[in-house]
């Protein structure tokens, strides 16, 4: 129980901080760079989709061992 405990809270600050990342890097790529907002938000789900993709894989993976 004490494993899983850890993980959740590592994914959970894993996930915090990659969120904090992600808003800055937006916020400076519409206001400086002159990107639409709606092409940075086709990014950003594309990029969870296959973020998603590979953390299934992972989990499936290592669930067969």
């Amino acid at each position: 129980m004490k494993k899983f405990c850890d993980h959740a809270i590592a994914f959970l600050l894993a996930s915090g901080s990659a969120a904090v990342a992600a808003y800055s890097m937006s916020q400076i790529a519409h206001k400086n760079l002159g990107i639409p907002s709606s092409d940075l938000r086709n990014q950003a789900l594309m990029s969870a989709a296959l973020l998603i993709g590979f953390v299934t894989v992972q989990f499936i993976v290592t669930r067969e061992r």
